[in-house]
C-alpha cells in the first residue's frame, strides 16, 4: 500500500499485558495513546517514515486490511511523537 498525500499506515506494537508479578492487564488500562510502527508514508510525510515508532492518536485512526495485514491509516498530523 501506498498511502496518498500526508497519510501513513501504521501497525500497532501488540505489548505483552501481564505484569511481571503475573496480573494481566486488560485494554482498558492501555487505552489512551500508544505506540505503533510506520509501515508507509504518503509522498507528502516530512516527520516520519517507514520503521520510525511513532505514538499516535488512535481515535483518528481507521482500520484497513491491506494483502492480510491490518493496521490503520492516520493523517500525519495524528501522530503526536516519534522515537
Amino acid at each position: 500500500m501506498r498511502p496518498t498525500f500526508s497519510n501513513v499506515f501504521l501497525q500497532e506494537i501488540k505489548k505483552d499485558l501481564k505484569t511481571a508479578s503475573g496480573i494481566i492487564l486488560t485494554q482498558d488500562v492501555e487505552a489512551g495513546n500508544k505506540p505503533g510502527m510506520v509501515v508507509a508514508c504518503g509522498p507528502d510525510c516530512t516527520q516520519v517514515k517507514p520503521g520510525d515508532t511513532a505514538y499516535v492518536n488512535w481515535k483518528e485512526a481507521i482500520p484497513v486490511t491491506v494483502d492480510g495485514t491490518m493496521g490503520v491509516l492516520v493523517p500525519e498530523t495524528a501522530i503526536l511523537g516519534v522515537k
